[in-house]
C-alpha cells in the first residue's frame, strides 16, 4: 500500500517560509501603526494639557 502524498517535495517548506514572511510583515505593520497611534495620542494629550494650563491661568 502506498502512502498518500499531499504536497510535492519542498512545498511545505515553501508554504512555511511564505507564512513566516507574511507574519513578519503583518507584525511590522502592526508595530508601525501602534507607534503612529501612540504618537498621535501623545500629541493630543499635550494639546489638552496646554489648554488646561491656559484655562487655569485665566482663572487666577
Amino acid at each position: 500500500m502506498q502512502s498518500a502524498v499531499c504536497c510535492p517535495p519542498g512545498h511545505l517548506q515553501m508554504l512555511e517560509l511564505s507564512w513566516n514572511t507574511t507574519l513578519k510583515a503583518d507584525l511590522f505593520r502592526i508595530s508601525r501603526d501602534a507607534g503612529d497611534i501612540e504618537s498621535k495620542a501623545n500629541e493630543k494629550f499635550q494639546e489638552v494639557v496646554n489648554e488646561l494650563r491656559e484655562v487655569a491661568s485665566l482663572g487666577n
